[in-house]
């Protein structure tokens, strides 16, 4: 039952935390220490085992796809700039 207050604890420390415009990184990882600590688990373990991978993937992840995505917004700005479409005003 503690570790379900833990983790809602959590969330809810986040959601205030990023309404409070901290920034999300530092927000996720005190949110993390404190289910951490409220499931009783093991401190170092669980961040370097657990949360850091994860972590390391979802930025992974998250710069492949934020790559792809501005190639193809240059890509698709050079195509329009060099189409002979009417100015539209």
């Amino acid at each position: 039952m503690l570790g379900i207050i833990g983790c809602m604890a959590a969330f809810l420390l986040v959601i205030y935390l990023c309404y409070k415009n901290v920034h999300i990184l530092l927000a996720d990882l005190l949110g993390a220490l404190l289910c951490i600590v409220f499931n009783g688990l093991p401190l170092m373990e669980t961040l370097t085992t657990v949360y850091l991978p994860k972590m390391a993937g979802f930025f992974q992840e998250y710069s492949s796809s934020s790559f792809s995505a501005r190639c193809r917004r240059i890509f698709m700005c050079k195509a329009v700039r060099r189409s002979k479409l009417p100015k539209l005003l």
